[in-house]
């Protein structure tokens, strides 16, 4: 789990107006299946899974 990011409103998932590098190096990650939580409207986290 990894948290303290802005929910996402696009995809890519942008920070600043450029990709969010690393969100997307969890989102995209080839060892785990992630997805990403909107906890309150202003904060989000990312929680994933190895895979086997």
């Amino acid at each position: 789990m990894v948290d303290d990011f802005t929910p996402a409103t696009t995809w890519p998932p942008l920070f600043e107006g450029v990709p969010d590098h690393p969100r997307l190096h969890w989102l995209d990650h080839p060892a785990l299946h992630s997805t990403e939580l909107h906890l309150a409207p202003d904060l989000a986290t990312v929680i994933g899974t190895r895979l086997a």
